[in-house]
Parts: structure tokens; sequence; C-alpha cells
């Protein structure tokens, strides 16, 4: 492929594509971004061949360029998550009829269930910072774990937490 063997491309492509597009749908949970991020980087690739320097396994490289190019698509975004409390102060504010108190709660109840379905490691991270108030920094040295593991895992929970409330809202509006 370095020496611009478009076969050799083309079979890198064929053999990546789909399971790319799995793992950073895991990430956009957006069918047509992860399409977009994916085939970015094989762009990307293909314009850079002569320039980059694969150190790694191919299969390495490639998950990681998809992985930052979806985590940089997440932080883009519209903020994904207002704290729960701004969300759920926001809806009463809207809506002070008695009868909608009954919805307030309802939607408190499920954005809990949903903080609860998220993996174990995230759900952990996600309280000690939303509902903690503890920095990364603090919560990597209290876990022993790097910063950006720290990091990556907010975003995870911040992308299942913003979907279920999406759920919420297209399920009862």
């Amino acid at each position: 492929m370095k020496q611009g063997n478009r076969l050799a491309f083309n079979s890198l492509f064929l053999a990546y594509y789909k399971s790319l597009c799995q793992f950073a749908y895991q990430y956009t949970r957006n069918k047509e971004e992860t399409e977009e991020i994916v085939s970015d980087v094989f762009f990307s690739l293909w314009q850079n061949k002569d320039r980059i320097n694969i150190e790694q396994s191919v299969k390495a490289y490639l998950y990681t360029c998809v992985k930052n190019a979806s985590i940089a698509l997440v932080k883009k975004r519209q903020p994904l998550f207002n704290d729960l409390e701004d969300v759920l102060h926001s809806y009463a504010a809207r809506h002070h009829e008695p009868d909608r108190i009954h919805e307030y709660i309802e939607l408190k109840e499920y954005f809990n269930q949903a903080v609860e379905s998220l993996p174990i490691r995230c759900k952990q991270i996600f309280i000690l910072n939303r509902f903690d108030n503890l920095k990364y920094k603090e919560i990597s040295v209290l876990l022993n774990i790097s910063e950006k593991t720290v990091e990556n895992q907010i975003i995870k929970a911040l992308v299942v937490l913003r979907n279920a409330l999406n759920r919420y809202t297209t399920k009862h509006y």
C-alpha cells in the first residue's frame, strides 16, 4: 500500500471496515457518523500512505485512529449531559401543573435506571465525577487508572445516558 498499490489498500479496507464501524458505533451511536469516521480514517491513511510509519500492527493503528476520531466527534457535539438536577429542574420549571410531577418523578427514575445499567467501572467513574464532584485526576489516583481512561469512561457514560434520555423524550413527547 505504501507504494500506491490500490489492491492492497482495498484488501485492508474490506478486512477492517465493518469491524471498525461496529467499534466506532460504541462511541457515536449513529450509523452515518460511524461510517463517515471510518471512511475518513481510511481516506487519511491513503492520502498519507507515504508519510505514515506504522510501528505497531495495522489493525491496532486503525482502531486507535477510529477511537480518537470517534471521541473527537463526541466531544464536538452539543453538550451530551447537563447535570441531572439541571435537566430535571428545567423540566419541572416548564411543567408546573400537578399532573406533571408524576412525569418528573418518572424521568428521574428512568435516568437513575440508565445510570444503573452502565458497566460497573463506567458507572463507578461516572458517579465519582458527576455526583461526588471528583476531578478526573482525583478519580485516576483513587482508582489507580490513567486520566485518559477516566475521560474515556465518562464519554462512554454520557453517550449511553444521552441516548437513554433521547429514547425517553421520543417515547413520551
